[in-house]
């Protein structure tokens, strides 16, 4: 596939914001330090997913050739460390993600083509809470991370030959793939021990929406639930 200069230019700026998000991220974690000795800290599991869709006006700017409409889902499970009031801190989280699509060359004598790629890798997302109390909370979700060499399959069909040609596409110029996140999310305490996040945002260059549940294992009585607690009869 021979790729001219402006695509290239954009794949290398797309390599290049990734780089500051993995960078802001190992900031992050150093000043997450102090909390991960916190005895009120506390981990726990998650596990999630969502759609994701690409906005045509996007795809349109990237390829103005083409109709393009691309659809899919978005998996993960991992660990998540919490802040003593419930509020997620920062996870770590295995992730899957599945899309197909098509593509319509504009114009006259159109070829079009469809096609699906699957992808999965591992992210770190650090976890700012903007108004966080026991029963619940909201904030952003900013993730970075990385996964294998990129491969796609799609078939494609020649502008007046009605032939179709099955081929894998690799995106030879970076050996793994960049992934990253921005979210805004919903945090809703439903039991102590569980917690749902509705998310939507941005991941993979997709638009995302979908829903997160958390295990809340380590959890301890808040400052509410102990004033609330019953005292013991036998104390003085």
């Amino acid at each position: 596939v021979v790729r001219g200069p402006a695509q290239l230019g954009r794949l290398k700026r797309m390599t290049t914001f990734v780089r500051w998000i993995l960078i802001a991220g190992l900031l992050a974690g150093t000043c997450l330090a102090g909390d991960l000795e916190s005895s009120t800290a506390y981990w726990g599991l998650e596990g999630g997913g969502g759609r994701l869709w690409l906005v045509p006006a996007i795809a349109k700017a990237v390829r103005d050739r083409y109709e393009t409409r691309v659809s899919g889902n978005t998996y993960q499970v991992g660990l998540v460390r919490f802040h003593p009031n419930g509020a997620p801190n920062f996870s770590l989280s295995f992730m899957r993600f599945d899309a197909s699509g098509t593509a319509k060359e504009t114009g006259r004598f159109a070829s079009s083509f469809s096609g699906n790629a699957a992808l999965s890798g591992v992210m770190a997302t650090k976890h700012v809470s903007v108004f966080a109390r026991d029963r619940g909370g909201f904030g952003f979700s900013f993730g970075g991370g990385i996964g294998p060499q990129f491969k796609a399959s799609y078939k494609g069909v020649a502008s007046g030959s009605g032939i179709a040609v099955e081929k894998t596409y690799t995106l030879e110029e970076i050996p793994v793939t960049p992934l990253f996140e921005v979210l805004v999310r919903a945090d809703i305490r439903v039991h102590r021990y569980v917690s749902i996040a509705p998310f939507v945002g941005l991941r993979n260059g997709f638009m995302a929406g979908g829903g997160i549940v958390r295990f809340h294992l380590g959890h301890k009585n808040s400052p509410a639930e102990r004033r609330s607690a019953p005292v013991s009869s036998d104390e003085p």
